[in-house]
């Protein structure tokens, strides 16, 4: 995989929101900033009070006074420039999503896509090379090598799209049970079909994070959901401290890790850990391309 820039890891996630997309991509930025030991990008790409990844890395959002204007989805939009992230630490960049509304993000979002669809100089692809060229001058815009994603599930279908065709790995998060597993098909069947198609990666590696995995006496992880096209599948166990922390603290739960008591932290712990060193070998993959 060639690189002219940073490598882009992608979290995405499954239905109808809840999978807890943000719970984990906050907690792999945090480890992965650790492991890399140089500036790392994240933007979130949550909208109004889908910001979680923001909250949970300490950037507000819990009310409209605490709202960086000129976020990502002014920027996308055309209606700012390239938007100034955020210092969360010295080694980790946050750009938040931005001021708009659902409602207004989707009607700007309509009225693009109008406007492009409406020109057949530009092509039917016109829309799409729009949101490709501004998602690569934001990526490069950050000054990292990696650039981590929060796109929760329901975000707008064309920059789900565009999100998925400049990512290097993506991450698919979905709940463990027998009820999720059509969710998943379809996340893993769209991002395939994003991926085969002329500007997709199609060396993107797929990864399925099963997100509050169940142990149910003592008879194993749950394992409904489907592998196969996938490179590496990792289930993060239920914790209960891990939900307070997150729901309570409204931080990352890695940074608690020195108070941490119960047997199901440490086994979700340590395959968080695994999951950001696979994460990290396929980063490094990415440079070496």
């Amino acid at each position: 995989m060639p690189r002219n820039g940073p490598v882009v890891v992608l979290f995405l996630g499954t239905g109808k929101g809840g999978a807890g997309v943000s719970t984990v991509t906050a907690n792999v930025a945090v480890l992965l900033m650790r492991r890399a030991n140089q500036p790392i990008g994240v933007i979130d790409a949550g909208i109004g009070s889908n910001a979680t990844l923001s909250k949970l890395l300490g950037a507000g959002y819990t009310n409209p006074s605490q709202c960086a204007s000129g976020g990502l989805y002014e920027y996308l939009l055309g209606l700012t420039g390239l938007p100034q992230p955020m210092n969360i630490t010295n080694n980790l960049k946050l750009v938040p999503p931005g001021c708009l509304n659902p409602y207004a993000v989707h009607w700007h979002l309509s009225v693009l896509s109008a406007k492009y669809a409406g020109d057949p100089a530009k092509g039917p692809d016109a829309f799409a090379d729009y949101l490709l060229g501004k998602l690569g001058k934001l990526y490069a815009g950050l000054g990292s090598r990696v650039v981590i994603i929060d796109v929760p599930s329901n975000i707008h279908r064309p920059l789900s799209w565009a999100f998925i065709a400049s990512a290097d790995v993506i991450n698919i998060v979905a709940l463990d049970g027998s009820t999720h597993v059509g969710e998943a098909q379809e996340t893993i069947d769209v991002v395939s079909q994003v991926l085969n198609e002329p500007r997709g990666n199609r060396h993107a590696r797929v990864n399925l994070i099963v997100n509050r995995a169940l142990d149910i006496r003592g008879g194993g992880l749950l394992a409904h959901l489907p592998t196969a096209g996938l490179h590496n599948v990792y289930r993060l166990p239920d914790s209960r401290e891990v939900r307070v922390w997150t729901d309570e603290c409204r931080r990352p739960a890695v940074l608690f890790s020195r108070y941490a008591r119960g047997e199901d932290y440490r086994q979700w712990l340590q395959e968080l850990e695994r999951l950001v060193r696979g994460v990290w070998d396929e980063v490094s993959e990415a440079f070496r391309g």
